[in-house]
C-alpha cells in the first residue's frame, strides 16, 4: 500500500495514557531510514468496531466470563460516540448485531451469546468482519476486536489473504485469547472430573 497506518498508544512510567504528544514527538522508521509521516491525530474520529466471539462448544465453560465483559466492550472498546456490530463463530458465522450505536443492545447481544458447535472458523468470522467494516464511512476508524482460541478449524478463507484484505481497507485487529486449557486448570476440583480410586 501506498500509504501505512501505525496506530500507537504511549504511556507514562505509571502506565497512564500521555495525550499531550504533536506529531514532532514521533519518528517512523523503516530499515533505519526516517520515514515522512502524512498525517497525525490524537484518534478522535469516530470508531466502528466489529467485536466477534468464539462460541464453539470448546469454550464453553469460559462464556459466562465472556457474557459478563459485555460492559467492558461498550464502555472501553465503543465508547460514547462509537459504534459497533457483533459476530460470533463456531462451525459458521452469524451476525447476531448489525452495527448499532445503542450501547445497551450491544451489552445485551454479548451477554446472551449462546455455546454452538464444535467448529471454530476463526478466519471466516474475521473475512465477515472485514466486509462489514469496508462499508463503513472511510474518515472513520475501524477495528475488529476477537475473542476466541488462536485455532481454526473449518474456514474457507486464509489467514493470510484476510489480513491482506484488512490492511488494504485500513482495519485494525485486536485479539483477547481464551484458553480452555487454563480454564480446566482452573476449575474446581468437583468441576475438574471424578477424583482418583484410592
Amino acid at each position: 500500500v501506498a500509504l501505512v497506518s501505525a496506530p500507537v498508544v504511549v504511556v507514562d512510567a505509571k502506565g497512564e495514557p500521555v495525550l499531550d504528544l504533536q506529531q514532532k514527538d514521533f519518528h517512523v522508521l523503516d530499515d533505519g531510514v526516517d520515514q515522512t509521516i502524512e498525517s497525525f491525530d490524537l484518534g478522535g474520529e469516530k470508531l466502528s468496531a466489529v467485536l466477534v466471539f468464539e462460541t464453539s462448544s470448546r469454550i464453553a465453560p469460559l462464556l459466562p466470563a465472556v457474557q459478563k465483559s459485555a460492559i467492558v466492550f461498550t464502555q472501553t472498546v465503543v465508547g460514547p460516540s462509537g459504534e459497533a456490530a457483533v459476530l460470533n463463530y463456531d462451525d459458521s458465522v452469524s451476525t447476531l448485531l448489525p452495527f448499532s450505536k445503542d450501547n445497551d443492545k450491544i451489552e445485551k447481544t454479548i451477554a446472551n451469546l449462546k455455546p454452538g458447535n464444535s467448529g471454530a472458523r476463526l478466519y471466516d468470522a474475521l473475512a465477515s468482519a472485514v466486509g462489514l467494516l469496508r462499508d463503513r464511512p472511510t474518515g472513520q476508524r475501524r477495528a475488529i476486536v476477537v475473542v476466541g482460541e488462536a485455532s481454526d478449524s473449518g474456514s474457507e478463507e486464509r489467514l493470510g489473504r484476510v489480513l491482506r484484505e484488512a490492511q488494504l481497507s485500513n482495519i485494525v485487529i485486536y485479539s483477547v485469547g481464551l484458553s480452555t486449557t487454563a480454564a480446566a486448570l482452573r476449575a474446581p476440583p468437583s468441576q475438574a472430573g471424578p477424583a482418583p480410586a484410592t
